[in-house]
């Protein structure tokens, strides 16, 4: 019988709260390098490509923008870019300097507060700024309710994106303009459909990438890959409801009746391009292409061609006569053999 486990809870460090809470501070973005013509860009001063300019909200409300300071994202590996009028967490960590004292330390900002509940638009610009109200009395700009838009940087279009169905336990990585990163599983049973979760079991893995998601509406969203603009989906066991653009050749099963492992990639147009060396097409059994006019087994293609060439050989080389219908001698060898391949090489067209 194993032990339960039991831990002397007096014995445990007391965590300094005090310390805890100065580490994290809210902040308004104010400003946003996103380039290195950006006149404050300035690498070797910790201000770099996704720096962002701050006004805490504790203790720098009503203070002007040319006396905040920068703050660069705490992970450059993983760097979401603000909105100006977006809220931030401003998180303390080492600097460069902590090699020489072990208190040297900045303020880096860590993710975006949803203060609106959006996933385009958190800003709200200029609300922690003090203006000049009636009678000199001073006040804090906000949303007003005048319907006017405040101007939150020229990179920044007036776009809606719905945010995404959640299913139990998913991972979801969300883009502003309609793009996302889904970490999933079959979710058969769950209340809400979508195009991978019709069959399979619980807890089988499955990826969606997915872009140019196709709503406008509040209503939430969940991917579709027929009408998405570009859609990658990476399956373990999941038949994945695609409308093909064609009919598949025989004896190959369309996406929605495989359950085995597949990368299915869908778009209006898909491109596959090696700069300096070779695009590799390799299938363990077969390669299918399909046209509007054409139904291919690629292995089928090549026989049918051998046998032609090898028939047009023979016959260059004088090994057999002419193919040729029925004559004097009745119809040579090769030509029972070509009539087969055209009839193999129609049945092709569909």
């Amino acid at each position: 019988m194993s032990k339960i486990f039991s831990a002397n809870l007096e014995s445990r460090p007391k965590h300094n709260t005090r310390s805890f809470v100065e580490m994290l501070k809210p902040a308004e973005v104010v400003d946003v390098v996103l380039d290195d013509s950006h006149e404050s860009y300035n690498p070797d001063g910790n201000i770099m490509v996704g720096s962002i300019k701050a006004r805490m909200l504790d203790t720098q409300r009503g203070k002007a923008a040319s006396e905040l300071s920068w703050y660069a994202p705490l992970d450059l590996n993983d760097v979401k870019i603000p909105l100006i009028g977006e809220v931030v967490i401003l998180m303390q960590a080492p600097n460069r300097n902590i090699i020489k004292s072990n208190r040297s330390q900045d303020y880096y900002y860590i993710g975006i507060v949803s203060l609106n509940m959006e996933i385009s638009n958190n800003a709200t610009p200029g609300f922690s700024k003090q203006s000049k109200g009636p009678e000199n009395l001073t006040s804090f700009s906000g949303n007003t309710g005048t319907g006017t838009t405040p101007k939150i940087g020229k990179y920044v279009p007036d776009v809606y994106n719905s945010p995404l169905i959640a299913f139990e336990g998913d991972k979801l990585i969300q883009g502003r303009w309609g793009s996302s990163l889904r970490f999933t599983n079959s979710s058969p049973g769950s209340r809400n459909n979508s195009f991978w979760n019709s069959k399979g079991t619980n807890g089988d893995p499955i990826i969606i990438i997915s872009n140019g998601h196709d709503s406008d509406t509040e209503e939430t969203y969940v991917e579709n890959i027929n009408k998405d603009s570009a859609t990658i989906a990476l399956t373990s066991t999941q038949p994945i409801e695609l409308d093909p653009a064609n009919k598949l050749p025989l004896g190959f099963k369309n996406v929605n009746q495989y359950i085995n492992g597949q990368v299915v990639i869908n778009s209006d147009r898909v491109v596959i391009n090696s700069k300096s060396d070779d695009v590799i097409i390799s299938a363990k059994t077969a390669v299918g292409i399909s046209t509007p006019e054409w139904k291919v087994d690629f292995t089928s293609l090549v026989d049918i061609l051998e046998t032609v060439v090898v028939e047009l050989n023979d016959f260059m080389t004088a090994k057999k006569p002419a193919p040729t219908g029925a004559g004097p001698t009745g119809p040579t060898p090769g030509a029972a053999k070509l009539t087969a391949m055209v009839t193999k090489l129609k049945q092709l067209k569909q």
